[in-house]
């Protein structure tokens, strides 16, 4: 199955600075939370490191009801962000997959890209096919699903 999204995240495990915490999203819809350790082989790749162990810490199987995955974002308290084709914003813990929260977005036809504001995480810049680019907050993201999440 094609990868068609990936991100580090902050749950690096041992802190020895050889594991990181990485999320893929799979093109059949599959969100999976990993664990890589990473070795340098000078020889092997154009930055000199490999994926040496990769060990899946959770999956969620349809993340955004089966549809694509278009984008993952790590952001503060060991969160990730995901997007989709089904124009909701998803907030999962990093280390369980536990879904914490979602954002309807107003987008029409999915949501193609986030990305997070560099100085403050909780701001969201999103964009979709309907050619429109929205800001949501996830410090605005209730707990209780869904939410409508209303840009700030």
């Amino acid at each position: 199955v094609p990868v068609c999204c990936t991100s580090w995240n902050d749950n690096a495990g041992s802190g020895s600075g050889t594991e990181a915490g990485c999320a893929i999203g799979l093109s059949n819809g599959i969100l999976a939370f990993l664990r890589s350790r990473v070795e340098q082989m000078p020889g092997h790749s154009l930055k000199g490191d490999i994926v040496v162990d990769l060990d899946v810490m959770a999956t969620v199987p349809a993340a955004h009801a089966g549809l694509l995955i278009t984008s993952l974002q790590p952001i503060s308290g060991q969160r990730l962000i995901s997007s989709g084709l089904d124009s909701l914003l998803r907030i999962w813990a990093q280390t369980s997959g536990e879904e914490l929260a979602q954002i309807v977005t107003d987008l029409r036809g999915g949501v193609n890209a986030i990305s997070v504001h560099p100085c403050d995480d909780e701001h969201l810049l999103c964009c979709g096919d309907d050619g429109r680019v929205l800001v949501y907050n996830a410090a605005r993201a209730s707990s209780g699903l869904p939410d409508l999440g209303t840009p700030p």
